[in-house]
């Protein structure tokens, strides 16, 4: 083989290392379009979900965000809003179902942005329109019920009048900002089209099943309010999806005794312990006897000689029995012995109580409470009692109470107490208009709704209010004298058809991380109990004073949340 054949092969091999490395990169670049591609759609969607990511935010304003976090096996989204201003209707007497909310405030908030403001201004169709959802202790049909469930209708406002907003003609229309600072909005996509109450329920029971497990749990409030973001508004019959949010702090719960930062106090289980106990020392007594009297351990008909037919054999047979007799007769005696004993001991103390016990009518009323004999308390009847999971439930007699309504109400106990309190104690030291006086009672409740967010400020919208309500005696249920002060106003509770479950807790000062850790360990005992399904997973509770005024009394206070006597429907919140 000569030189130039050599030569030739050589330039062969350098033309399909070049091919070859040319189809490499061919192939490389092929690779690479996919991902570009992804890369660009992404990016496009990135900036889409500026404004919302519907499709109706193309046509329309929504308001601008940040996704912080998209959590695609849970499916839901944290996302960052710039907290833009929006309208929202605050009537009186708030709708107590999403179809009241949109009947009725829907068409306010329209007409201030047709032009009924103060300065005439046309404002911009825009969405979402957002309907805030406040759980209240229960949940009532007809509008005005007090600590019942809330909707507040809201519109956005678009960014050409986020600083210039017109003052508002009708009075009833107030700003505010949503989400407030320092919170993020956990987000869940639920069904397009109409919106009701069960398909809301159903969407939040969703999102807070996708939240469990997650590091976002911790942070959303497991009892508050929450809002649900309709995007087809006005069209009910429109084909994009709505959203169910919630507020999540931005950095870690501080534990500053919020509603929200509560850690549940582990079961004490003082029941389980005492009879565990007692079953210890009933067996510890059984084998001592039996190893003092030999119990089982004498020989049966079989093992004795039946061969002779002497009267020794006979007899020791006789004996044999007899002994065996009495020493199980002996054995049942002794065992019968400690539980006389404890039943004697307790007899004596029943007898030794028995003078200062009220009569068993008496004794349902204010939950055997030491104040309850110089006082009067609501009665009820125990309907159940978990000695294991130490919480009772009962059912009042549906009492009346009187309560302060503020327009600005509390945002903490403390604040309550401060100013609502004097106002009650007026109505019942003779302010009223019959100028009578009604006598001293006990407890001293304040209801407290957990709303979206703790707000320092009574200004704050839809954070969580605090209010306070005075039991009236019997002779005043009847024939209570009208308030001469229009804020206080009269109230039964708890509302028909309701149980109320009631854990006891600290005796003294109550305080907001007090009654935190008390409605956490009522929560985790109700859990795996037949009355689980019965209470609110979420919404309103009660605090109970039975100490009131005195701040430093030795009577355990309670906490308190209502229960369906019927089974809950899954269809109401």
């Amino acid at each position: 083989m000569g030189p130039s054949s050599f030569t030739n092969r050589q330039k062969e091999r350098e033309v399909a290392a070049t091919r070859s490395s040319a189809l490499d990169n061919l192939v490389s670049s092929a690779m690479m379009v996919p991902a570009l591609l992804l890369c660009l759609f992404l990016s496009l969607h990135r900036q889409a979900t500026a404004d919302g990511g519907h499709v109706r935010c193309r046509s329309i304003e929504c308001p601008k965000y940040t996704v912080v976090e998209v959590d695609d096996v849970r499916n839901f989204e944290v996302r960052e809003y710039e907290s833009p201003l929006w309208v929202f209707v605050k009537h009186h007497q708030p709708a107590t179902s999403y179809q009241q909310a949109l009947s009725a405030q829907a068409p306010i908030l329209s007409d201030y942005m047709k032009g009924n403001n103060d300065f005439t201004t046309t404002i911009s169709e825009t969405a979402p329109a957002v309907t805030i959802v406040i759980p209240g202790l229960y949940h009532a049909n007809h509008v005005g019920a007090p600590f019942s469930d809330t909707y507040r209708f809201a519109r956005y406002l678009p960014q050409n009048v986020q600083v210039t907003a017109p003052p508002a003609s009708n009075n009833t229309v107030r700003f505010w900002r949503f989400p407030p600072e320092n919170h993020c909005v956990v987000v869940k996509k639920f069904r397009e089209g109409a919106i009701d109450d069960t398909t809301i329920a159903h969407a939040v029971a969703s999102l807070r099943n996708s939240l469990k497990g997650s590091p976002w749990e911790s942070r959303v409030r497991p009892y508050g309010g929450f809002a649900v973001a309709d995007y087809n508004y006005p069209d009910t019959n429109g084909t994009t999806k709505n959203e169910v949010m919630f507020l999540a702090e931005k950095e870690w719960l501080n534990g500053s005794g919020t509603i929200a930062v509560a850690e549940p106090e582990k079961l004490a289980g003082g029941g389980r312990i005492f009879w565990d106990g007692v079953g210890r020392a009933v067996r510890g007594w059984k084998k001592t006897f039996e190893n003092i009297l030999g119990a089982g351990k004498y020989p049966v008909m079989e093992d004795v000689d039946e061969s002779s037919n002497n009267a020794f054999a006979v007899t020791k047979l006789q004996s044999i029995e007899y002994l065996s007799g009495l020493t199980n007769f002996a054995c049942s005696f002794a065992m019968m012995v400690p539980s006389l004993l404890l039943c004697l001991v307790f007899l004596s103390l029943q007898q030794a109580t028995s003078a200062n016990r009220p009569s068993p009518d008496d004794y349902q009323t204010g939950g055997g409470h030491a104040r309850c004999r110089s006082i009067e308390c609501p009665k009820y009847t125990v309907v159940d009692v978990d000695a294991v999971r130490n919480f009772e439930v009962r059912e009042y007699q549906n009492p009346l109470w009187v309560f302060a309504k503020h327009d600005r109400p509390a945002a903490s106990y403390q604040k309550a107490l401060c100013t609502q309190a004097p106002i009650l104690s007026s109505y019942l030291k003779g302010n009223n208009d019959f100028n009578t006086t009604i006598s001293e009672t006990a407890p001293t409740l304040t209801v407290v709704i957990p709303g979206l967010y703790h707000a320092d400020s009574a200004d704050a919208p839809f954070g969580d209010t605090y209010r306070l309500a005075r039991y009236l005696p019997q002779n005043s249920q009847l024939t209570a004298p009208p308030p001469s002060n229009t804020t206080v106003l009269f109230w039964r509770f708890p509302p028909e058809n309701h149980y109320v479950v009631v854990k006891e807790f600290i005796e003294g000062a109550i305080n907001d991380t007090r009654i935190a850790h008390a409605l956490a360990s009522l929560r985790d005992s109700l859990k795996g109990s037949p009355w689980e399904s019965r209470v609110r997973p979420y919404g309103g509770f009660a605090v109970a004073d039975y100490n009131y005024p005195n701040t430093n009394g030795t009577t355990k206070n309670e906490i308190l949340i209502l229960a369906e006597k019927k089974w809950l429907n899954g269809g109401r919140l």
